[in-house]
């Protein structure tokens, strides 16, 4: 009886070690290798937010230059002259100035103008900041038209006009420009130069004119410097 017995604990024992075998395999094997991947919630797709390195979503101009456009800046500058005629009244008896400051007002009736000839005369201008000019001008007489009893009197071909001039820069360079018969504004190219103070001296004058409007005095209507703030 006992016998019987220990043979079937025997069989029990086989029979466990039996199944174990078929279900987890002989071993060594990673406990992974036969298992089936788990299940991963699939995420949702998310909208990465652009990093300072990350291309725009949309395209953008490029920022301007801090320095500008190129424009002309004779209008901000302070502009002095050794001498200019006296005042006057015009043919309405309003008053009429020709100080310094009427070469960059923006307006051609008026007029910086000096007695005689002005040959060797300088006119400076000081620009609000360091400028990269590269381009000067200016309308080289009285540009004013003026009627009274019906007369008409050209201040243009009555006074002296500028015929020639230097443009001087802060470094001690300089171009000239020579001026024809023309009360519009002439302008020329230069090599660009960094500036804040600009002299124009008059280098050459044509004689007084003829007619009613006939005076003995050199005079500018505008002056006009473009650059940008260097």
């Amino acid at each position: 009886m006992g016998l019987w017995i220990g043979v079937a604990a025997a069989l029990v024992v086989v029979l466990l070690l039996g199944g174990f075998l078929l279900f987890h395999g002989s071993g060594g094997a990673s406990p992974s290798s036969g298992a089936s991947h788990p299940l991963v919630p699939k995420s949702h797709p998310t909208k990465a937010t652009p990093s300072s390195e990350s291309p725009s979503a949309s395209p953008t101009s490029p920022s301007p230059s801090p320095a500008g456009p190129a424009g002309n800046v004779a209008g901000q500058a302070q502009v002095s002259a050794p001498a200019h005629a006296p005042d006057g009244v015009d043919f309405l008896g309003r008053p009429v100035t020709y100080v310094a400051s009427n070469v960059v007002d923006g307006r051609l009736d008026t007029c910086w103008r000096q007695p005689g000839d002005a040959t060797g005369t300088e006119l400076t201008f000081h620009l609000d900041h360091p400028t990269q000019l590269t381009r000067v001008g200016l309308v080289n007489g009285y540009a004013k038209i003026a009627y009274d009893r019906g007369q008409r009197f050209d201040w243009y071909t009555g006074n002296r006009r500028v015929l020639g001039v230097d443009w001087i820069f802060d470094d001690g360079s300089q171009v000239s420009q020579h001026f024809g018969n023309s009360r519009t504004m002439q302008q020329m190219p230069i090599k660009p130069v960094t500036t804040s103070v600009v002299r124009l001296r008059i280098t050459a004058v044509s004689p007084p004119g003829n007619g009613p409007a006939s005076r003995n005095d050199t005079a500018i209507s505008e002056v006009m410097l473009v650059g940008r703030a260097a």
